[in-house]
């Protein structure tokens, strides 16, 4: 009944009783009522002439046990206190019995301290309940349910024994050795009290069954002290004992049978205090029952072992039953002859049938033929060889639902150890999706390859493009450009300035028109060609470029400058060469200063137009005349010039090559440029810098 004090007002004890026969809401009530009548028949005992001292504790126990339900943290440190001092009254009466001369002087300032002399089993069960009253109140942590159990067993036992033997008229029950007899009105506050704690204690971590289990238990501790108070000394009782703590199987807690064993051997000694006649052998009567409380304690042991490995098979239970219920694949245990004995909810999903239609049934309701017909035989094959040809393996089966649909299922099969039976259960999970998908991909990969035929086709087409384009369209274009040449040297002086002057446009039209289709040739091989990736110095690759380049640059007045260092990379260091080949030339033409700076370097990192970051970036930056934002993108189109010219050669397919060969070392090309704020280009290629 020890707790702190919860916002509906309610202790410790009040959540200990938890649901059980009585709601906790009437069961608490009832305690209250119960130690009250406690306390009622100690006033009634007082009045007729009982011990002041018994009364007294009777008084401070019942009141306890109002208290302590009370749900208030100061009434159940009171409820200790009382408790613990009726624990300390009769646990004197108790001292002086066993170890005092009745007439000595000690025994009778003891006496005159605390009331007078009490019963031999009314200062026991005083004691008992006492002290396990004040151990739930004050004692924070500890099993109450169990303490209660113990107290409660022990003070129901001797008050019952004290009122059958009234009832019975055995006064060896109430009149024990050199004690006073146990008055009527003290057995019947013993068992109130100890009624009230059982009350309390009937939590469900205790019990398996509802009202067997306390009812066996609250009967035999009084039977068993009945029977041994009755019977010759001579006669071992101590036998009497065993059920009761067999009881404690019927507990789900088993420290039960411990607390039981504890009791007996307290009734035990008991009994043995209550018969013996110093004349009789006391030693072999004393050894006698040793050996029957030892023999208690072995059962109790044993019930102890049996309920821990009772209760490890059950939480092993309950985790394969939680695994079954919450997984998401089918699962299905079946005995030795297929008889399906568990069915998951994912199973009855899988196959449509309920698990209580299912359980029951041979499993073969769930395969098809052949596997239906065959099934029977794999077990009997089993059974009597021990092989295991599909046990421990995952095999690719066929599934038949309820409505008789016959579907592709994965078929995992596992043995469960087992001494008595064998068990065997089987995972299975649905392929009807897994099935449909490889069959799209089937039919995607023909689709690909029909694709990547028609692709080898049209590259055969565009090599014979080329082919045709490099001579059946080249000699054309050079029987135009000499017979032009022929015209302007053999008839010159028959042609006029107009003549002349159309020839030569001739002449140089037709020579443009060359370098057209050898740049669109060139560009349709770009993504065929088969790069030559291999470890490449960048910044060796540039000085390569540059020193080529070296004449145009100086012709434009420019100056390439290297911006830090350039890593060594994997790539196909021909292509990465054209890429800066077409910037530095593009940076060069379209700048209109008289001085023009080129910068080439390396970033670790840079957004791109769309500001995702990207990491191993290379730059180009000019400082001329500047790209206008709505033609970052035309200007990578074939053959699209800004600037309409034909004074320098150009034919606008630099940079499309230059995109070409970037996505083709898997990168991304971009720029950052405004008109009169120069312009810089950045790529990135895909392959990791070392």
């Amino acid at each position: 009944m020890r707790g702190t004090e919860a916002s509906d007002g309610t202790t410790a004890a009040v959540r200990l009783a938890g649901p059980a026969t009585l709601p906790a809401d009437i069961r608490l009530p009832v305690a209250r009522g119960i130690g009250a009548a406690a306390m009622l028949a100690a006033l009634v005992s007082s009045a007729s002439g009982g011990a002041p001292g018994a009364s007294v504790c009777f008084v401070l126990c019942g009141l306890s046990l109002v208290l302590g339900l009370a749900g208030r943290r100061g009434a159940t440190y009171g409820a200790g206190a009382a408790a613990l001092a009726a624990g300390v009254v009769a646990g004197l009466q108790l001292l002086l019995y066993l170890f005092a001369m009745p007439a000595s002087p000690a025994a009778q300032a003891i006496h005159a301290a605390t009331g007078g002399p009490m019963a031999l089993g009314t200062a026991t069960g005083l004691f008992v309940f006492g002290l396990s009253q004040a151990a739930v109140c004050l004692l924070p942590g500890r099993p109450s349910a169990l303490i209660l159990l113990g107290g409660g067993l022990v003070a129901s036992g001797i008050g019952l024994c004290g009122l059958a033997g009234y009832a019975l008229g055995f006064d060896a029950v109430q009149e024990w050795r050199g004690s006073p007899a146990m008055r009527l009105e003290g057995a019947l506050g013993l068992w109130l009290l100890g009624a009230g704690h059982l009350t309390v204690a009937r939590h469900p971590v205790l019990q398996q069954s509802r009202r067997l289990p306390f009812i066996v238990a609250a009967l035999a501790t009084p039977v068993g002290l009945f029977f041994d108070l009755t019977t010759p000394p001579y006669i071992g009782a101590s036998f009497i004992y065993i059920p009761f703590v067999l009881s404690a199987a019927w507990f789900s807690d088993r420290r039960v049978a411990f607390v039981f064993a504890a009791v007996c051997a307290l009734f035990t000694l008991l009994g043995y205090e209550a018969k013996i006649q110093h004349l009789d052998s006391e030693q072999q009567r004393l050894l006698s029952r040793m050996l029957g409380i030892g023999t208690d304690f072995i059962v109790a042991g044993l019930i102890y072992v049996f309920k821990r490995a009772t209760e490890q098979n059950e939480r092993v239970r309950m985790r394969f039953d939680a695994l079954m219920d919450n997984s998401p694949d089918a699962v299905v245990t079946i005995d030795a002859r297929g008889t399906i004995r568990q069915f998951n909810p994912a199973a009855e999903r899988l196959f449509g049938h309920a698990e209580a239609d299912a359980v029951g049934q041979n499993v073969k309701m769930l395969m098809p033929e052949p596997y239906h017909s065959a099934h029977d035989g794999y077990l009997d094959h089993h059974a009597r060889t021990g092989e295991k040809h599909i046990i421990g393996t995952i095999r690719e089966v066929n599934g038949k639902r309820r409505d008789g649909t016959v579907f592709p299922l994965d078929l995992s099969i596992s043995e469960l150890p087992s001494e008595d039976r064998k068990e065997f259960v089987g995972v299975l999970r649905d392929l009807s999706v897994r099935k449909r998908q490889e069959e799209n991909l089937r039919d995607a990969i023909d689709r690909l390859a029909a694709y990547a035929a028609d692709l080898e086709r049209s590259n055969r087409e565009l090599d014979d493009f080329a082919y045709i384009a490099s001579h059946d369209l080249k000699e054309p274009l050079r029987g135009i450009h000499n017979h032009s040449r022929f015209l302007l040297e053999d008839y010159e002086d028959r042609l006029d300035a107009d003549g002349k002057r159309r020839l030569d446009r001739l002449v140089h039209l037709s020579q443009r028109m060359e370098k057209l289709v050898n740049e669109l040739l060139y560009f349709s091989r770009i993504g065929r060609l088969e790069l030559a990736f291999r470890p490449t110095d960048i910044a060796a690759v540039l000085r390569d470029v540059v020193s080529t380049l070296e004449p145009l640059i100086e012709e434009k007045g420019g100056a390439v400058v290297p911006v830090g260092e350039l890593p060594e990379v994997t790539c196909d260091s021909v292509r990465v060469a054209e890429i800066f080949r077409n910037l530095i030339v593009n940076a060069l033409k379209y700048n209109d200063k008289a001085e023009k700076r080129i910068e080439i370097g390396f970033l670790a990192a840079h957004p791109d137009e769309t500001g995702q970051d990207r990491t191993g970036v290379y730059f180009v930056r000019d400082d001329g005349k500047g790209i206008a934002q709505e033609f970052h993108e035309d200007i990578f189109r074939m053959f699209k010039r800004l600037e309409r010219s034909d004074d320098d050669g150009g034919t606008g397919a630099g940079l499309t090559f230059v995109r070409k060969i970037v996505q083709r070392h898997g990168g991304h090309v971009w720029l950052e440029s405004e008109p009169g704020a120069g312009t810089t280009f950045f790529f990135t290629l895909a392959s990791e810098q070392s």
